[in-house]
């Protein structure tokens, strides 16, 4: 949005992101925004974006290889 905001728009999906998804959300869009790789790993398995145990300093450093 013009004065900085972002927004997301819903293509007729109706729910609501629950509170832990949504902080995660933020600590991975300020993760990106400062190329902090470990925090962008911690923010996906917060996330739930793993099935099983990740080493998040493994994870991180897989990103940051990307």
């Amino acid at each position: 949005l013009k004065d900085g905001r972002v927004a997301f728009i819903d293509f007729g999906i109706v729910g609501t992101i629950p509170p832990k998804i949504w902080n995660a959300l933020e600590s991975l869009s300020q993760a990106l925004l400062i190329g902090d790789s470990r925090e962008m790993a911690a923010a996906l398995v917060k996330m739930g974006a793993t099935s099983s145990k990740v080493d998040v300093e493994k994870f991180g450093a897989d990103i940051e290889r990307i």
